[in-house]
């Protein structure tokens, strides 16, 4: 056995609202939550939390009692709902002592030391859907994981790693280091030790930890509901004399059968077996609820230590409930107070006078449970009208944030409407609930809105009103969001009371809107609450899921603000692949691709097929926007070059550029002219017997001249005398004094006589 101690263990079978998470360790170390987990019955822990992917998480402060100097071990039960896109924080301290991730292939990470050692369990070790336990152990030279208290991997630590910080904090649910990574499933008993825990150590805490089921069953036997005609926990507001039926169901959750102890009536707050409390101004006052089951009694009474009420119900006959079996108990008359309007309660059942049978203890106790509070008050054709402003379009690529502009208009051209301000109204604030719906990663919901991992930055706000007085912007404070595990939803309430005009209208501004990767439509809900003179109303308005946005007379894909007609925003790459492609793809023909890369971009046939621009006529221009020939260049310099990149080529005759004339009747002289304007022009001619250097003037054979440094040739033509190589030598022998000239009967005049000229070499 080691001798590591217990830091905390947090059992998350229920969030409390005063102290969070309760830490059974002596030293409660209670945890925060984040967001809103969910306490959830559980077949296998009795209870559990669940957690949102979007926003729920738990933290525990920095805290020297979380010292983990001389090594760990860190455990949790995981149940995902649905695997990340890439990774989600398990449990991690913020220091990165050890971090516990999962990946998208049912994999999990152990990083040990800030990244000094990873373990790594195979992919496939956590399967959907199930319960699987995770444990990971330090003892400083080693860092190994544990899946169901078996041993997977094991790598060593880097000598001379640091040991963990003299204090420290813990996050469950999300990464350590932000409000990203968000894990979606249930997640019950994490445990943190101060030192290595064995493999046979590990596997008492799981047997611990499955055999506390039977307590919590044991101490829970009873669950109830009490749901409407639609089988939904609402109580309505309304105005009908006979109320509304609701029934109460109360079902045993243990594995025993429970007897209901004979009891004679009358019932009374002492003498019943069940006690469904409401709290103040949840039940109205009329009508009486009624009770329609036969054996039963019923009691409604006032409670003054609440100012709420409480329905007693007694059973007097013998009747018992068989695990699994659930009682149900119709009432009628029910009626919700409509002083607070439409909102959210709790009821409370507590239950006496019942045991196991054959055994002689009293099983008392409560159970919880939600109730929504419905107005069904007033008119029901409230002229409020939801629509887009500005297009319903959204980009579907899984990663553009879109935003949708809202409107909230008053369709009646006659009639204001009024929204009860939140401290103004006695009978509830009026309220504009928004909501729409997200898809986490692994689903395929065509119909989603919204992704997962993008909720937590998806925004709503008023942005505009028609009328700055009557509506003004500072009477609408920032909306409540709630993400919940398929949803996300703003409440949006005026801080006083408004009125919008006849025509009037809210702009409301849907921000961070990032759309899942497919096509069709989704929709955005829209909710009406407690609007003064009409019942609770809700409409839908659609929203198309596209790659193509518009955005005014322009059109984007892959972009939401589109700068062109038509703009399009692709992931750079190389020409093989392309943003836009005109032609089949399938080897038929050829297709003309156009894209960008990192460094440039691009244009390129593909199919083994030439690329031709103005094949049939029109001058092309680069640099300029007025070419005067088929092809001009125009920059400030190095207008062309003719390049060649290829490293350690092979030597030898490469063709660079020509000037090609096809097959004629007629002789073409190509030429290549160089021209300033108004200074000079020269052209280079190219003829069957070689070049000339000329006027650039086309119409004109008239040379011109040619310097040069050195000219290297093989023989000149010097106005018709022919000068060779040879010649060339005595010249140069000439020049250089090697040959002298003697001249004999020189004549007095250049016009007759002859010379006779003698060479004498030195």
């Amino acid at each position: 056995m080691t001798t590591a101690d217990l830091i905390l263990h947090w059992h998350l079978d229920e969030v409390l609202a005063d102290d969070g998470v309760i830490d059974a360790s002596d030293n409660h170390l209670n945890g925060t939550p984040e967001g809103a987990p969910k306490s959830l019955p559980d077949e296998r822990f009795g209870s559990c939390l669940a957690l949102d992917g979007a926003a729920d998480a738990l933290t525990l402060a920095r805290t020297p009692r979380l010292a983990l100097t001389a090594g760990y071990t860190a455990e949790a039960w995981i149940n995902p709902g649905h695997f990340p896109a890439d990774r989600a924080g398990i449990a991690a301290t913020t220091a990165q002592v050890f971090t516990l991730t999962l990946a998208a292939d049912g994999s999990v990470d152990h990083v040990s030391a800030a990244g000094a050692a990873t373990a790594t369990a195979p992919p496939g070790s956590v399967p959907p859907g199930a319960w699987t336990h995770i444990a990971a152990t330090s003892d400083g030279q080693a860092v190994r994981t544990y899946i169901n208290g078996t041993l997977v991997t094991e790598r060593p630590l880097p000598t001379g790693t640091a040991p963990g910080p003299a204090a420290d904090a813990l996050v469950a649910g999300r990464f350590a280091q932000g409000p990203s990574g968000h894990y979606d499933g249930r997640l019950v008993h994490i445990r943190v030790y101060d030192g290595p825990l064995t493999e046979a150590e590990i596997r008492l805490d799981m047997a611990e930890d499955e055999a506390e089921l039977a307590a919590f069953v044991r101490s829970h036997p009873v669950d109830f509901e009490l749901a409407n005609q639609d089988q939904h926990p609402v109580l309505f507001i309304d105005d009908g004399l006979s109320g509304q039926p609701m029934t109460l169901t109360v079902s045993n959750t243990s594995r025993q059968e429970i007897t209901l102890r004979p009891l004679t009536g009358p019932v009374s707050a002492d003498n019943h077996h069940l006690a469904l409390r409401f709290r103040a101004q949840t039940l109205a006052a009329t009508p009486e609820p009624v009770l329609s089951a036969p054996g039963w009694q019923l009691l409604r009474s006032p409670d003054t230590s609440t100012g709420g009420d409480t329905l007693y119900f007694l059973c007097t006959a013998p009747a018992t409930l068989r695990p699994g079996a659930r009682l149900a108990l119709p009432l009628t008359g029910m009626n919700a107070d409509g002083r607070g309007g439409t909102r959210g309660t709790r009821v409370e059942l507590g239950y006496q006078q019942l045991s196991f049978t054959g055994e002689t203890d009293e099983l008392t106790g409560s159970r919880l449970q939600f109730l929504d509070i419905v107005n069904h008050l007033g008119r029901t054709d409230i002229p409020l009208r939801a629509a887009f402003s500005g297009g319903n379009r959204v980009l579907s690529d899984g990663s553009t944030p879109n935003t949708l502009r809202l409107r909230i208009a008053n369709a009646s051209h006659d009639q204001p409407i009024t929204l009860t301000g939140t401290g103004d109204g006695a009978d509830g604030a009026s309220a504009v609930v928004v909501a729409l719906d997200v898809e986490h990663a692994g689903e395929s919901t065509d119909w989603a809105l919204l992704t997962a991992g993008a909720a937590p930055a998806a925004t709503l706000a008023v942005t505009g009103t028609s009328d700055a007085v009557a509506l003004p912007l500072g009477a609408f404070p920032q909306p409540v969001r709630e993400i919940g595990a398929q949803s996300l939803q703003w409440k949006l309430t005026t801080s006083r009371t408004v009125t919008v005009p006849p025509t009037g209208w809210l702009e409301l501004s849907l921000g961070g809107i990032v759309a899942p990767a497919s096509l069709g439509q989704s929709q955005v809900y829209v909710s009406y609450v407690n609007v003064p003179g009409y019942a609770d109303a809700s409409t839908a308005v659609t929203v198309e899921k596209s790659p193509l946005l518009f955005a005014g007379r322009r059109a984007g894909l892959g972009t939401t603000t589109p700068q062109a007609k038509l703009q399009i925003i692709d992931a750079p790459g190389p020409p093989y692949t392309g943003s836009l492609i005109l032609g089949p793809t399938d080897g038929t023909n050829s297709n003309l691709r156009m894209g960008y890369d990192t460094t440039y971009s691009w244009i390129q046939s593909h199919g083994i097929k030439p690329l031709a621009l103005n094949p049939i006529g029109n001058n092309v221009g680069i640099g300029t926007t007025s070419p005067p020939n088929p092809l001009t260049v125009s920059a400030a310099s190095a207008h062309l070059q003719l390049r060649r990149d290829i490293v350690n080529a092979p030597a030898g005759n490469l063709l660079f550029l020509e000037l090609f004339q096809a097959q004629s009747t007629t002789q073409t002289n190509p030429s290549i002219r160089f021209h300033q304007w108004n200074s000079f022009w020269h052209r280079i001619e190219a003829r069957p017997e070689g070049f000339h250097l000329k006027t650039g003037d086309l119409t004109s054979d008239a040379l011109v001249d040619l310097y040069a440094s050195t000219l290297f040739v093989q023989q000149l033509n010097l106005g018709g005398l022919l000068l060779r190589l040879h010649d060339a030598e005595v010249l140069n022998q000439l020049s250089s004094g090697e040959l002298e000239v003697e001249l004999y009967d020189v004549p007095h005049s250049r016009s007759g006589g002859t010379w006779t000229l003698r060479l004498v070499g030195q």
